[in-house]
């Protein structure tokens, strides 16, 4: 039985600000960690800037410090639906 957290990253390869949320001016990350009993954590943290680009490159290294392997995703079934993920 695998005793670890996971995160789960999705990533929507056509939006460039996946897991990016604006709360009035300031940049915030937004990811869902996986606990190993089935039960999920929603994490929010504040990128303390009011610049996109700059609010891009924090997510970025924030993956890359944490070895995350971001899988694309596209929620659109044949129909251009949503289907379940």
């Amino acid at each position: 039985m695998n005793r670890e957290n996971t995160l789960s990253i999705r990533v929507d390869e056509k939006n460039p600000f996946h897991h990016l949320w604006n709360n009035n001016g300031t940049w915030w990350l937004h990811l869902t960690m996986h606990g190993h009993d089935s039960t999920k954590k929603r994490i929010r943290k504040s990128l303390k800037t009011h610049d996109p680009v700059k609010a891009q490159a924090i997510r970025d290294n924030i993956f890359k410090s944490v070895e995350i392997k971001p899988i694309p995703v596209n929620p659109c079934g044949p129909e251009g639906r949503v289907t379940n993920l």
